[in-house]
């Protein structure tokens, strides 16, 4: 990944010091409290989640975009 975006990795990277942070913005509170937590990153845990009903119709709306966006993402390059 950062080969990809032109930055330099270092070991640091993998791991931080638990808490907010300066740069964190006016959204922290509402996205960060798990991250918060945490020192380092964690393997994936999969979710099945579901929406609920009264929301279908949003995220039927919203889909096509999410699709076209998902399309751009940043893929793993096998070596």
């Amino acid at each position: 990944l950062c080969e990809r975006v032109g930055i330099d990795f270092t070991s640091d990277m993998l791991c931080w010091p638990p808490g907010t942070r300066d740069t964190d913005g006016v959204w922290a509170p509402h996205w960060y409290s798990e991250v918060e937590k945490t020192t380092g990153f964690q393997p994936y845990t999969y979710a099945n989640t579901s929406i609920d009903e009264k929301w279908n119709k949003i995220y039927e709306s919203c889909l096509p975009d999410f699709e076209l966006l998902n399309s751009y993402r940043m893929k793993p390059q096998i070596k």
